[in-house]
């Protein structure tokens, strides 16, 4: 996922944050397809069960179930991952305009 860092006088601030957001935009841009296949999963997993009161009156279907569960699942992790590569990319690009 990383690319290799531009060495030498070529690697100026510009650049490098450049290259943060070159390197940010997969994972920006795969976080909401992530979630809407989340939304879709549970909604197809739970959200059309038949109700009785208060209880289900149907099993959930396991597979989709588990895709739901794995969907969401996914989503926290991209999201967490994100955040970590936001903030390395905010730190690099802050210590290079200080250096």
């Amino acid at each position: 996922m990383s690319r290799p860092r531009a060495a030498g006088p070529a690697a100026t601030p510009e650049s490098r944050l450049a290259e943060g957001f070159s390197e940010i935009e997969s994972s920006l841009r795969d976080l909401p397809r992530i979630a809407r296949l989340a939304e879709e999963q549970l909604h197809w997993a739970i959200g059309e069960l038949a109700f009785n009161g208060s209880e289900y009156t149907e099993i959930p279907n396991y597979a989709k179930t588990e895709l739901a569960i794995f969907a969401v699942s996914q989503v926290a992790k991209m999201a967490k991952d994100l955040e970590g590569l936001y903030d390395r990319i905010y730190n690099e690009a802050a210590e290079a305009n200080t250096a």
